[in-house]
């Protein structure tokens, strides 16, 4: 029972998270990938961080084929693998060549789905500009 429950909040996390960087504002407090940025870093709770090339994307499956850094919160060492998407209207920014910094979860046993996706390497305006 609990084992469910657990994977229903790391889903529900993992929607709201794609469906609030599908908006283009990174939350407060929220890490921006600058020019150059090459750390992985774990984030609060099971996300993990990490940066690499996208290789491959299946829309009918919403999964990503990608070549990653080291994933320094999970001892992974560079490689190339398959994530699922919790949300397809990530896919816009996985695009085959495309650089990127994704964050993402293991909702199951062994399998990875990304929760964000932000094109790596653009300079990015202050998110908080604008607010009073």
């Amino acid at each position: 029972m609990v084992v469910v429950a657990a994977n229903f909040l790391i889903d529900a996390e993992s929607n709201l998270k794609a469906a609030v960087g599908s908006l283009g504002h990174a939350g407060h407090g929220a890490q921006i990938p600058t020019e150059g940025s090459t750390s992985t870093q774990a984030v609060t709770g099971v996300g993990h961080q990490a940066e690499g090339t996208v290789e491959e994307v299946d829309t009918k499956t919403s999964t990503v084929t990608l070549a990653h850094g080291p994933v320094a919160s999970l001892k992974w060492p560079a490689m190339s693998m398959e994530f699922k998407v919790a949300n397809s209207a990530l896919l816009k920014d996985l695009q085959p060549g495309a650089a990127v910094a994704f964050e993402f979860v293991e909702r199951g046993q062994g399998e990875w789905v990304i929760t964000a996706a932000k094109p790596r390497g653009k300079t990015t305006a202050n998110p908080h500009a604008g607010h009073n």
